[in-house]
């Protein structure tokens, strides 16, 4: 940052009051609850977002199909060499959301 303000001839304030300029807490709201609204919408199955990748970009819709192939043979191998009830569960030690009484969690739940 001092290489950069020694370059451009700004001043540290300078060069702060203008990236503070940059930004605004409205804007990064509004762009997070974007995102948020985007995630919650509901999930295609599986074969129409393949199929999807496969008539949008048939080279990069193959390579993602080979990388989903490879990953579920992963998946499916694990899972023969480890099956799930042999694996140990960690008991939850929330109850309610209440990690201590009166303390929330630091979801806020």
């Amino acid at each position: 940052a001092v290489v950069s303000t020694q370059s451009t001839g700004m001043t540290v304030g300078e060069m702060h009051e203008r990236v503070t300029a940059m930004y605004s807490w409205s804007d990064v709201t509004r762009r997070t609850e974007q995102v948020y609204r985007e995630c919650s919408k509901p999930k295609q199955p599986l074969t129409s977002r393949l199929d999807l990748q496969w008539s949008r970009a048939p080279v990069a819709g193959t390579l993602y199909y080979i990388c989903y192939a490879i990953s579920y043979l992963i998946f499916v191998i694990t899972s023969w060499l480890q099956p799930e009830h042999t694996i140990e569960v960690v008991p939850c030690r929330y109850e309610d959301g209440i990690v201590e009484k009166g303390r929330p969690n630091r979801l806020g739940r």
